[in-house]
């Protein structure tokens, strides 16, 4: 049962660093797309929805590492109601 979860564990720290950095990206680039509305407001507009780009990316391995933990917990699940039964 070990091994399992190792494999899972060792995806999810993956899914949570890539998630993170896009995340810090994103505001990144919103942070630029508002210094730049004074001075191009196309290139603004070019730096936000990069921005708006990169949340999604972010929140999209956000969703599949939740969705790995949950198997995670089914794992631990299933490996204590085998020992307790």
């Amino acid at each position: 049962m070990i091994i399992p979860q190792i494999t899972n564990l060792k995806l999810r720290i993956s899914l949570v660093r890539y998630s993170q950095s896009f995340g810090i990206l994103s505001l990144i680039f919103c942070v630029i797309s508002l210094g730049l509305v004074s001075i191009s407001n196309s290139v603004a507009w070019i730096f936000f929805a990069g921005s708006l780009f990169l949340m999604i990316l972010s929140l999209i391995y956000s969703l599949y590492e939740i969705h790995l933990s949950i198997k995670a917990l089914e794992i631990e699940i299933e490996s204590i109601l085998k020992s307790n039964f």
